[in-house]
């Protein structure tokens, strides 16, 4: 067998083992180079990998260069492949992943890292299998707190749409206050903003 026949045996095997790319998720369009350090690139994002232990493992060694989802997806699941040794399946499962996250943040939601369900964007872990979620101050930093219920003149009565008239002071409560990382936070008074006079 010649050097071009073996990358072609190459390509076609990673076509079947992994028929998208994890990241981009097209359908498997690998370039195949090199004669003793074989690479592996997808034509479409960029992302490249060396191949290793017998055509089973790969390592990531350039980034896409499309953003799956966004900067914070980037940074706390993509950079920490970098140059690290994983076996074909775990990117196939990887690209699973990136998958269901693309289609959770379509719908307000995120995927569990472990079980991959949905699960709520200010989830501090999964309800399905307990995983720790990240840290809310570096998922949520600059977000508003999902709000509950308002105070009105002294009592509470749950959020159903707009307010009467009249001189109230209404403070609003929340499900998860998430302090100093919410975007309404008063540094001034060390307190929610988000105080509103009618």
């Amino acid at each position: 067998m010649n050097w071009r026949e073996l990358l072609l045996e190459i390509e076609l095997h990673l076509r079947e083992v992994l028929p998208n790319c994890p990241f981009c998720r097209t359908e498997a369009n690998y370039k195949i180079s090199g004669r003793f350090t074989k690479t592996v690139e997808c034509r479409k994002c960029h992302a490249k990998w060396i191949l290793t232990k017998k055509n089973q493992a790969l390592i990531l060694v350039k980034n896409p260069e499309i953003v799956v989802l966004d900067k914070m997806f980037e940074e706390k699941y993509v950079k920490p492949l970098l140059r690290k040794t994983f076996e074909i399946n775990f990117w196939r499962r990887f690209g699973e992943f990136v998958s269901k996250s693309i289609d959770a943040a379509k719908k307000g939601l995120r995927v569990c890292p472990n079980c991959h369900k949905e699960i709520p964007l200010t989830a501090f872990a999964c309800k399905y299998c307990g995983e720790k979620i990240v840290d809310i101050k570096d998922y949520i930093v600059g977000k508003m707190c999902p709000f509950a219920v308002v105070s009105v003149g002294g009592g509470e009565t749950t959020i159903a749409g707009g307010f009467g008239g009249g001189e109230y002071t209404y403070t609003w409560k929340h499900m998860i206050c998430i302090q100093e990382y919410c975007a309404l936070w008063d540094f001034e008074n060390d307190k929610c903003g988000l105080l509103t006079k009618r």
